[in-house]
């Protein structure tokens, strides 16, 4: 029963993140060029956090850790390097 769970989870995960991809698609399309460039530097760091929202919810009502996905205090630092260094790449 557990793995039902999990799948289910997994699915409206996802379901939610594609939403949101769907969602910022067209906010850029329709919305973002009528901003002026302050408020669309603001609005785009903004928009980009829907895509995450749904996954983050599911992953807080399943009271999943940080530590179940791979993140530990372990080499916290480095961690951090690689996270700048794909963001950067990126």
């Amino acid at each position: 029963m557990k793995e039902k769970g999990e799948w289910s989870a997994l699915v409206i995960g996802f379901s939610g993140a594609m939403a949101g991809v769907y969602g910022v698609i067209l906010f850029n399309q329709f919305v973002l060029k009528s901003l002026p460039l302050g408020l669309r530097m603001a609005s785009m760091i903004l928009t980009y956090w829907l895509i995450a929202a749904v996954p983050i919810i599911v992953a807080a009502v399943h009271k999943t850790r940080l530590s179940d996905y791979g993140f530990t205090k372990n080499k916290l630092g480095m961690q951090i390097l690689w996270g700048i260094i794909i963001g950067a790449a990126m």
